[in-house]
């Protein structure tokens, strides 16, 4: 074979160019070419943009016609912002980021499914934290059409409408300043409210259905009163959460003030949710929402006290006027920290009763929560369960990046109070220091035995060696 034809062949082999003549040169760049390919890359997190370049693929995608390639751009963006990164510049969509925010303005209006909705909103609330305050435009811009998916009613779209408002409720709480902090936080305890009070009103019409319904019609009447309060229960939970985030910018007084309300207390929906069940054991994420919201409120009411010392019933009339509701709070609270149901995995079980227990802890007995946060660059002490919403808000949106936000996201630095990074760049993101029972506890646990084996492994090696001396 003539040294033209070997180059051709070796160029079919690796996706070079077949036309023309090649030269020793030509060869010797594709060469150099196919050996940078083979070369082995260090191993990331998460599969995302490594440049420019693929930030510009990504954005093709967001225009393409086929939902399915604009959901797989959107991936890849969360991903993007996910990802460990060297710095906060290794971020950037820095001409890119106008074209980025018009198809996701043009995609939230009118998602054509509930996934490219929910991949949406979560990718706007990670540009949030990548623009950081002061970006009054970019809130503006979306505030309206994300208030429009929370209140729409295309049922293709009902699994959005929390997504929504969570996102929502961090760009608020990023973003948009002062006034629209009151505005969404109002919007927040009034969607809480008025789903909750819909859920009672359907409830009481089922409950007046005629007895003499035979038992298909009792069945369907069962299965659908117990659909209806599901359908809109993770909205309600959403709010709880972005009610307590954008609560954590008030004063105690103003959190007072919006807890006793015109009327009903945000108290009772919490309730609510604090005892909803579907039948099927599913909802602990629920009624955790609900739980810590309701310590936040009793943190908020002992913070106004001054920490005089006021029992938990003081503290809970000090919330709401009805001291039934404050007495079931109460209860509700002890009888699920203790939960033996077996309705529920024993696995998913174990987990409710440790947060629970940490809960119970300080609503009943003023314990405050003691966590250990392990971040690259600092380690937080977290003693407040206004510090642990904000911690774990922000973790549910940057995913596997959390670890490394303090050097990625200097937004995340001011907010969760840091002032200075060490050069530590080890931080897992874990909590090492935890309540007795938590799952961070069980992993840290878990970590520990590991070490022992490992040690004893070592030592029982060392003496199988004779290497040890009495």
């Amino acid at each position: 074979m003539g040294k033209k034809s070997k180059i051709k062949a070796l160029q079919k082999k690796i996706g070079g160019e077949t036309a023309g003549d090649s030269s020793d040169e030509e060869l010797d760049d594709v060469s150099v070419t196919h050996t940078t390919d083979e070369r082995p890359t260090t191993p990331v997190r998460s599969k995302a943009p490594d440049s420019v370049s693929s930030v510009s693929e990504l954005v093709e995608k967001l225009t393409d016609k086929r939902f399915t390639t604009r959901e797989a751009g959107l991936d890849l963006l969360i991903k993007h912002f996910q990802s460990s990164r060297a710095n906060s510049d290794d971020l950037s969509i820095e001409g890119y980021q106008d074209t980025i925010l018009t198809h996701l303005q043009r995609i939230v209006r009118k998602p054509f499914s509930a996934k490219e909705g929910k991949l949406c909103a979560h990718l706007l609330s990670l540009i949030g934290l990548h623009l950081g305050p002061d970006e009054d435009e970019f809130f503006k811009n979306f505030e309206k059409p994300l208030r429009q998916l929370v209140d729409g009613t295309n049922p293709v779209l009902q699994d959005v409408r929390g997504p929504a408002l969570s996102c929502l409720a961090l760009l608020t709480y990023i973003c948009g300043g002062v006034d629209a902090g009151y505005k969404i936080w109002s919007y927040c305890e009034r969607i809480l409210k008025e789903e909750a009070l819909a859920v009672r009103e359907s409830d009481s019409e089922h409950s007046g259905s005629e007895d003499d319904s035979d038992d298909d019609e009792q069945s369907q009447s069962t299965q659908s009163s117990t659909e209806r309060p599901s359908s809109s229960v993770s909205l309600r939970s959403a709010a709880a959460e972005a009610w307590v985030l954008l609560a954590t910018l008030r004063t105690p007084e103003e959190v007072l003030t919006h807890s006793q309300g015109e009327g009903d207390s945000i108290l009772e929906p919490l309730l609510e949710l604090l005892q909803f069940h579907d039948g099927t054991g599913n909802n602990i994420e629920m009624k955790v929402t609900a739980g810590k919201a309701l310590a936040f409120l009793w943190e908020v009411a002992s913070e106004a006290e001054g920490g005089a010392g006021a029992s938990p019933t003081e503290l809970g009339t000090s919330l709401c006027s009805d001291p039934n509701t404050v007495q079931q709070i109460l209860e509700t609270i002890k009888q699920i920290s203790k939960d033996s149901s077996k309705r529920i995995s024993k696995k998913d079980r174990k987990e409710q009763r440790a947060e629970f227990r940490v809960i119970e802890d300080f609503v009943l007995k003023a314990e405050p929560p003691e966590e250990s946060l392990r971040m690259q660059g600092a380690v937080l002490e977290l003693n407040s369960f206004k510090e642990l919403h904000i911690v774990e808000t922000l973790r549910t949106v940057l995913g596997t990046g959390f670890h490394s936000a303090l050097r990625l996201y200097p937004v995340v630095k001011d907010v969760l109070g840091v002032e200075y990074l060490t050069d530590h760049i080890d931080g897992a993101g874990d909590d090492n220091k935890v309540n007795k029972g938590s799952s961070a506890d069980k992993t840290r646990s878990n970590y520990r035995k590991q070490d022992r084996k490992y040690r004893q492994m070592n030592a029982d090696t060392m003496y199988d060696a004779g290497d040890y001396e009495d």
